[in-house]
Protein backbone atom coordinates (compact mmCIF):
# COMPACT_ATOMS: atom_id res chain seq x y z
CA UNK A 1 0.00 0.00 0.00
CA UNK A 2 1.60 3.24 -1.12
CA UNK A 3 0.68 6.67 0.10
CA UNK A 4 0.53 9.77 -2.07
CA UNK A 5 -0.63 13.29 -1.34
CA UNK A 6 -3.96 12.30 -2.83
CA UNK A 7 -4.70 9.40 -0.48
CA UNK A 8 -4.57 11.33 2.77
CA UNK A 9 -3.72 8.33 4.89
CA UNK A 10 -5.46 5.58 6.80
CA UNK A 11 -7.77 5.48 9.83
CA UNK A 12 -8.05 2.48 12.13
CA UNK A 13 -11.57 2.59 13.57
CA UNK A 14 -11.41 0.60 16.80
CA UNK A 15 -7.62 0.46 16.82
CA UNK A 16 -7.12 -0.95 20.29
CA UNK A 17 -7.42 -4.64 19.43
CA UNK A 18 -4.97 -7.13 17.98
CA UNK A 19 -5.56 -6.28 14.31
CA UNK A 20 -5.21 -2.56 15.01
CA UNK A 21 -1.82 -3.11 16.61
CA UNK A 22 -0.40 -5.18 13.75
CA UNK A 23 -1.79 -2.83 11.09
CA UNK A 24 -0.21 0.10 12.93
CA UNK A 25 3.15 -1.65 13.02
CA UNK A 26 2.98 -2.35 9.28
CA UNK A 27 1.93 1.24 8.53
CA UNK A 28 4.87 2.47 10.61
CA UNK A 29 7.16 0.18 8.65
CA UNK A 30 5.87 1.54 5.34
CA UNK A 31 5.95 5.17 6.57
CA UNK A 32 2.23 5.65 5.91
CA UNK A 33 0.49 8.24 8.07
CA UNK A 34 -2.50 6.97 10.00
CA UNK A 35 -5.07 7.91 12.60
CA UNK A 36 -6.22 5.69 15.45
CA UNK A 37 -9.84 6.14 16.50
CA UNK A 38 -11.71 5.05 19.60
CA UNK A 39 -13.30 6.24 22.82
CA UNK A 40 -10.17 6.35 25.01
CA UNK A 41 -7.88 8.87 23.30
CA UNK A 42 -5.28 8.92 26.07
CA UNK A 43 -4.90 5.15 25.84
CA UNK A 44 -4.61 5.39 22.05
CA UNK A 45 -1.88 8.03 22.31
CA UNK A 46 0.04 5.79 24.69
CA UNK A 47 -0.34 2.64 22.60
CA UNK A 48 0.24 4.28 19.19
CA UNK A 49 2.87 7.01 19.64
CA UNK A 50 3.46 7.40 15.89
CA UNK A 51 -0.21 7.98 15.05
CA UNK A 52 -2.68 10.80 15.31
CA UNK A 53 -5.41 9.90 17.81
CA UNK A 54 -9.06 10.90 17.53
CA UNK A 55 -12.13 10.31 19.71
CA UNK A 56 -15.32 8.70 18.43
CA UNK A 57 -18.15 6.62 19.80
CA UNK A 58 -19.37 4.19 17.16
CA UNK A 59 -22.50 3.20 19.06
CA UNK A 60 -23.80 6.77 19.43
CA UNK A 61 -22.12 8.02 16.26
CA UNK A 62 -20.60 10.95 18.11
CA UNK A 63 -17.34 12.17 16.60
CA UNK A 64 -17.18 9.61 13.79
CA UNK A 65 -17.36 12.00 10.83
CA UNK A 66 -14.74 14.24 12.38
CA UNK A 67 -12.46 11.28 13.01
CA UNK A 68 -12.75 10.33 9.34
CA UNK A 69 -12.03 13.80 7.96
CA UNK A 70 -9.16 13.87 5.47
CA UNK A 71 -8.86 10.07 5.39
CA UNK A 72 -8.73 7.93 2.25
CA UNK A 73 -9.07 4.40 3.69
CA UNK A 74 -10.86 3.26 6.85
CA UNK A 75 -10.19 -0.12 8.42
CA UNK A 76 -13.20 -0.92 10.58
CA UNK A 77 -12.06 -3.07 13.52
CA UNK A 78 -14.43 -2.00 16.30
CA UNK A 79 -15.79 -4.62 18.66
CA UNK A 80 -18.69 -4.91 21.07
CA UNK A 81 -18.97 -6.92 24.30
CA UNK A 82 -19.71 -10.59 23.63
CA UNK A 83 -23.06 -10.28 25.37
CA UNK A 84 -24.02 -7.17 23.34
CA UNK A 85 -23.69 -8.23 19.71
CA UNK A 86 -26.85 -6.33 18.81
CA UNK A 87 -24.63 -3.24 18.84
CA UNK A 88 -22.60 -4.38 15.82
CA UNK A 89 -25.03 -3.35 13.03
CA UNK A 90 -25.69 0.00 14.74
CA UNK A 91 -21.99 0.73 15.16
CA UNK A 92 -20.99 -0.09 11.60
CA UNK A 93 -23.79 2.03 10.14
CA UNK A 94 -22.57 4.99 12.16
CA UNK A 95 -19.05 4.31 10.93
CA UNK A 96 -20.25 4.15 7.31
CA UNK A 97 -22.30 7.33 7.70
CA UNK A 98 -19.34 9.16 9.14
CA UNK A 99 -16.99 7.88 6.47
CA UNK A 100 -19.34 8.95 3.68
CA UNK A 101 -19.90 12.37 5.24
CA UNK A 102 -16.12 12.88 5.43
CA UNK A 103 -15.51 11.80 1.82
CA UNK A 104 -13.63 8.58 2.62
CA UNK A 105 -13.03 6.54 -0.54
CA UNK A 106 -12.43 3.05 0.85
CA UNK A 107 -13.92 1.12 3.76
CA UNK A 108 -12.46 -2.26 4.81
CA UNK A 109 -14.41 -4.25 7.38
CA UNK A 110 -12.43 -6.99 9.15
CA UNK A 111 -14.83 -9.63 10.49
CA UNK A 112 -14.92 -13.10 12.09
CA UNK A 113 -16.55 -16.08 10.40
CA UNK A 114 -19.82 -15.95 12.38
CA UNK A 115 -21.93 -14.74 9.46
CA UNK A 116 -21.39 -17.93 7.44
CA UNK A 117 -23.14 -20.25 9.85
CA UNK A 118 -22.03 -23.91 10.00
CA UNK A 119 -19.66 -25.13 7.30
CA UNK A 120 -21.51 -26.71 4.38
CA UNK A 121 -18.23 -28.01 2.94
CA UNK A 122 -14.61 -27.98 4.03
CA UNK A 123 -12.84 -25.70 3.41
CA UNK A 124 -15.37 -22.85 3.48
CA UNK A 125 -15.14 -20.58 0.45
CA UNK A 126 -16.62 -17.11 -0.04
CA UNK A 127 -19.30 -18.66 -2.25
CA UNK A 128 -20.90 -20.53 0.67
CA UNK A 129 -24.36 -19.05 1.35
CA UNK A 130 -24.45 -17.04 4.56
CA UNK A 131 -27.01 -18.84 6.72
CA UNK A 132 -26.14 -18.22 10.35
CA UNK A 133 -28.08 -20.27 12.89
CA UNK A 134 -27.04 -18.23 15.93
CA UNK A 135 -28.04 -14.84 17.24
CA UNK A 136 -24.47 -13.58 17.04
CA UNK A 137 -24.12 -14.85 13.50
CA UNK A 138 -27.27 -13.02 12.41
CA UNK A 139 -26.05 -9.73 13.91
CA UNK A 140 -22.71 -10.17 12.17
CA UNK A 141 -24.42 -10.92 8.86
CA UNK A 142 -26.55 -7.79 9.21
CA UNK A 143 -23.39 -5.83 9.87
CA UNK A 144 -21.61 -7.18 6.80
CA UNK A 145 -24.64 -6.64 4.58
CA UNK A 146 -24.74 -3.01 5.70
CA UNK A 147 -21.10 -2.63 4.63
CA UNK A 148 -21.50 -4.23 1.21
CA UNK A 149 -24.76 -2.39 0.48
CA UNK A 150 -22.83 0.91 0.68
CA UNK A 151 -20.36 -0.09 -2.02
CA UNK A 152 -20.51 2.40 -4.87
CA UNK A 153 -18.63 5.05 -6.87
CA UNK A 154 -18.12 7.35 -3.88
CA UNK A 155 -17.38 4.79 -1.17
CA UNK A 156 -15.91 1.39 -2.05
CA UNK A 157 -16.44 -1.29 0.60
CA UNK A 158 -15.29 -4.84 1.25
CA UNK A 159 -15.40 -7.46 4.01
CA UNK A 160 -12.50 -9.71 5.03
CA UNK A 161 -13.19 -12.80 7.15
CA UNK A 162 -10.52 -14.05 9.56
CA UNK A 163 -10.58 -17.31 11.55
CA UNK A 164 -9.73 -17.72 15.24
CA UNK A 165 -6.52 -15.88 16.01
CA UNK A 166 -3.67 -15.73 18.48
CA UNK A 167 -0.59 -13.61 18.98
CA UNK A 168 0.58 -10.39 20.66
CA UNK A 169 -2.28 -8.11 21.77
CA UNK A 170 -4.83 -10.87 21.00
CA UNK A 171 -5.87 -11.55 24.58
CA UNK A 172 -9.56 -11.54 23.67
CA UNK A 173 -8.95 -14.76 21.74
CA UNK A 174 -9.59 -18.18 23.26
CA UNK A 175 -6.14 -19.38 22.19
CA UNK A 176 -4.41 -16.55 24.01
CA UNK A 177 -6.54 -17.12 27.10
CA UNK A 178 -5.46 -20.76 27.08
CA UNK A 179 -1.79 -19.79 26.76
CA UNK A 180 -2.07 -17.21 29.53
CA UNK A 181 -3.48 -19.82 31.91
CA UNK A 182 -0.84 -22.37 30.93
CA UNK A 183 1.93 -19.79 31.41
CA UNK A 184 0.58 -19.00 34.89
CA UNK A 185 0.64 -22.69 35.83
CA UNK A 186 -3.13 -22.90 36.13
CA UNK A 187 -5.33 -25.67 34.80
CA UNK A 188 -5.75 -24.18 31.32
CA UNK A 189 -9.14 -24.39 29.61
CA UNK A 190 -9.15 -25.28 25.91
CA UNK A 191 -12.60 -24.66 24.42
CA UNK A 192 -13.59 -27.60 22.24
CA UNK A 193 -12.56 -31.24 21.77
CA UNK A 194 -8.92 -32.20 21.22
CA UNK A 195 -9.40 -34.82 18.47
CA UNK A 196 -10.36 -32.36 15.71
CA UNK A 197 -8.67 -30.01 13.26
CA UNK A 198 -8.76 -26.30 14.04
CA UNK A 199 -7.67 -23.18 12.18
CA UNK A 200 -5.83 -20.25 13.72
CA UNK A 201 -4.18 -17.19 12.21
CA UNK A 202 -1.14 -15.65 13.84
CA UNK A 203 -2.30 -12.03 13.96
CA UNK A 204 0.86 -10.35 12.58
CA UNK A 205 0.43 -12.44 9.40
CA UNK A 206 -2.81 -10.57 8.61
CA UNK A 207 -1.34 -7.07 8.35
CA UNK A 208 0.44 -7.13 4.99
CA UNK A 209 -2.38 -8.93 3.08
CA UNK A 210 -4.98 -6.55 4.53
CA UNK A 211 -3.04 -3.47 3.46
CA UNK A 212 -2.31 -4.92 0.03
CA UNK A 213 -5.95 -5.87 -0.54
CA UNK A 214 -7.16 -2.44 0.56
CA UNK A 215 -4.99 -0.79 -2.10
CA UNK A 216 -6.56 -2.69 -5.02
CA UNK A 217 -9.53 -1.07 -6.76
CA UNK A 218 -10.83 -4.41 -8.05
CA UNK A 219 -10.97 -5.94 -4.57
CA UNK A 220 -14.07 -4.02 -3.48
CA UNK A 221 -17.73 -4.91 -3.51
CA UNK A 222 -17.34 -8.41 -2.12
CA UNK A 223 -16.13 -10.49 0.83
CA UNK A 224 -12.79 -12.29 1.07
CA UNK A 225 -11.34 -15.02 3.28
CA UNK A 226 -7.93 -14.46 4.84
CA UNK A 227 -7.08 -17.86 6.23
CA UNK A 228 -4.64 -19.03 8.86
CA UNK A 229 -3.30 -22.57 9.15
CA UNK A 230 -4.87 -25.87 10.03
CA UNK A 231 -3.64 -27.79 13.07
CA UNK A 232 -4.88 -30.62 15.26
CA UNK A 233 -6.26 -29.24 18.52
CA UNK A 234 -4.12 -31.68 20.51
CA UNK A 235 -1.04 -30.63 18.53
CA UNK A 236 -1.75 -26.98 19.33
CA UNK A 237 -2.00 -27.82 23.03
CA UNK A 238 1.18 -29.93 22.92
CA UNK A 239 3.07 -27.14 21.16
CA UNK A 240 2.10 -24.65 23.86
CA UNK A 241 3.33 -26.92 26.66
CA UNK A 242 6.50 -27.95 24.84
CA UNK A 243 7.28 -24.26 24.35
CA UNK A 244 6.70 -23.64 28.07
CA UNK A 245 8.71 -26.79 28.89
CA UNK A 246 6.11 -27.86 31.40
CA UNK A 247 3.85 -30.88 31.72
CA UNK A 248 0.32 -30.35 30.38
CA UNK A 249 -2.16 -29.23 33.01
CA UNK A 250 -5.37 -28.54 31.15
CA UNK A 251 -8.94 -29.51 30.43
CA UNK A 252 -11.04 -29.66 27.30
CA UNK A 253 -14.19 -27.57 27.77
CA UNK A 254 -17.33 -29.13 26.29
CA UNK A 255 -20.52 -27.42 25.18
CA UNK A 256 -22.34 -28.95 28.15
CA UNK A 257 -19.78 -27.44 30.53
CA UNK A 258 -20.21 -24.02 28.94
CA UNK A 259 -24.00 -24.27 29.15
CA UNK A 260 -23.85 -25.37 32.80
CA UNK A 261 -21.52 -22.53 33.78
CA UNK A 262 -23.62 -20.20 31.64
CA UNK A 263 -26.63 -20.60 33.95
CA UNK A 264 -24.91 -18.08 36.20
CA UNK A 265 -22.37 -16.52 33.84
CA UNK A 266 -23.97 -14.97 30.73
CA UNK A 267 -20.65 -14.72 28.87
CA UNK A 268 -20.20 -18.51 28.99
CA UNK A 269 -23.74 -19.01 27.72
CA UNK A 270 -22.85 -16.82 24.75
CA UNK A 271 -19.71 -18.85 24.06
CA UNK A 272 -21.75 -22.05 24.07
CA UNK A 273 -23.90 -20.66 21.27
CA UNK A 274 -20.84 -20.60 18.98
CA UNK A 275 -19.58 -24.05 19.95
CA UNK A 276 -19.94 -25.42 16.41
CA UNK A 277 -16.83 -23.41 15.50
CA UNK A 278 -14.79 -25.28 18.13
CA UNK A 279 -15.95 -28.76 17.10
CA UNK A 280 -13.63 -28.81 14.09
CA UNK A 281 -14.14 -28.66 10.35
CA UNK A 282 -14.58 -24.90 9.97
CA UNK A 283 -11.52 -24.09 7.86
CA UNK A 284 -11.44 -21.08 5.54
CA UNK A 285 -10.58 -21.45 1.87
CA UNK A 286 -8.43 -18.40 1.09
CA UNK A 287 -7.32 -19.54 -2.37
CA UNK A 288 -9.17 -16.63 -4.04
CA UNK A 289 -7.22 -14.12 -1.97
CA UNK A 290 -3.91 -15.85 -2.65
CA UNK A 291 -4.63 -15.82 -6.37
CA UNK A 292 -5.46 -12.13 -6.19
CA UNK A 293 -2.50 -11.05 -4.08
CA UNK A 294 0.04 -13.76 -4.73
CA UNK A 295 1.07 -15.98 -1.85
CA UNK A 296 1.64 -14.39 1.56
CA UNK A 297 3.64 -15.73 4.46
CA UNK A 298 2.11 -17.71 7.30
CA UNK A 299 4.17 -18.10 10.48
CA UNK A 300 4.64 -21.64 11.77
CA UNK A 301 2.80 -22.53 14.96
CA UNK A 302 6.10 -23.27 16.72
CA UNK A 303 7.40 -19.77 15.98
CA UNK A 304 4.08 -18.00 16.50
CA UNK A 305 3.37 -19.65 19.85
CA UNK A 306 6.93 -19.02 21.07
CA UNK A 307 6.74 -15.33 20.14
CA UNK A 308 3.32 -14.97 21.74
CA UNK A 309 4.47 -16.52 25.01
CA UNK A 310 7.52 -14.23 25.12
CA UNK A 311 5.20 -11.27 24.58
CA UNK A 312 2.96 -12.52 27.41
CA UNK A 313 5.94 -12.75 29.76
CA UNK A 314 6.80 -9.13 28.96
CA UNK A 315 3.15 -7.99 29.04
CA UNK A 316 1.37 -9.38 32.10
CA UNK A 317 -2.37 -8.83 32.38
Amino acid sequence: MNQSEETGGVALFGAGGAIGHVLARELDRESISYRVVGRNVERLKKDFPNAEAASADFFSGEGVAGAAKGIDTVFYLAGAPYTEFEKHPVMVRHALDGAQAAGVRRFVHVAPVYSYGPALATPVSESQPHRPETKKGRYRLEQEQAVLERNGPELATLVVHLPDFYGPHADLSYANAFMREALAGKTASFVGPLNVKREFIYVPDAAAPLLQLASLDDAYGRCWNLGGQEIGAQTFVDTVYSTLRTKPKMRSVSKFMLQTIGIGVPFMREVAEMYYLFEGGFILDDSALRRHLGDYSKTSFADGIATTIEWMKATPT
